[in-house]
């Protein structure tokens, strides 16, 4: 498998800066602002995450229940999108952290085979 043309150069020094900060929100708000600039749902989608998993909204608070409405109505066709850009790759697609692929069940053969695109996808990958 080679690596995924579909990014642009300025794309991949988004995830770059998401890899090279994975706990910070401010590079993933500022890949938000890129998407959205582009009409892009998923840049809503990381702001929506980033906003309820940050620890400023908590359950029961005002506005909580509205992001996670929100939340949910996004991450349907959201994860079909990502669903679609990973399914080339021999990977089971687990969950979203702020907005974007976390994890992924992939076995130890299949990592072999892909690790190389599916990091130039998703650099930021926390659990495998």
């Amino acid at each position: 498998m080679g690596i995924v043309p579909d990014y642009s150069g300025e794309e991949l020094d988004l995830f770059a800066a998401i890899a090279d900060d994975p706990l910070s929100d401010t590079p993933r708000l500022n890949y938000a602002d890129w998407l959205s600039e582009r009409g892009d749902p998923l840049g809503e989608f990381i702001r929506v995450q980033c906003e309820m998993y940050g620890s400023d909204v908590l359950p029961g608070q005002p506005g909580y229940y509205e992001l996670e409405r929100r939340e949910d109505a996004l991450s349907r066709p959201l994860e079909q999108i990502w669903e679609e850009r990973l399914r080339r790759l021999p990977i089971e697609f687990v969950g979203f952290e702020r907005g974007l692929v976390d994890r992924v069940f992939v076995s130890p053969k299949d990592f072999a085979n892909c690790a190389e695109e599916l990091f130039a996808m998703c650099p930021w990958l926390a659990q495998l």
